[in-house]
């Protein structure tokens, strides 16, 4: 079943979206649909891995990096 969401997001990229659409002859949801599901089913790479524990140390916390890094570079299935 589908849903209907709102979102907010730049004006320009929402052009760009909506001219990528109407060029390949499809709706804007599924277009987005489309790209999120692919972007989901790929997993995490090295660098969405970093950006995140980029953003999660920025707000201070009681480890330092190199633990995280230690932490997450663990096989937790061992």
């Amino acid at each position: 079943m589908k849903k209907k969401v709102g979102t907010i997001m730049d004006e320009k990229l929402l052009a760009f979206v909506k001219q990528r659409a109407a060029a390949e002859d499809r709706s804007l949801s599924g277009l987005i649909e489309e790209a999120l599901t692919e972007y989901l089913g790929r997993g995490l790479t090295a660098v969405d891995k970093l950006r995140a524990l980029d953003k999660f140390i920025s707000h201070g916390g009681l480890l330092q990096r190199e633990e995280i890094e230690e932490i997450l570079g663990e096989d937790i299935l061992v």
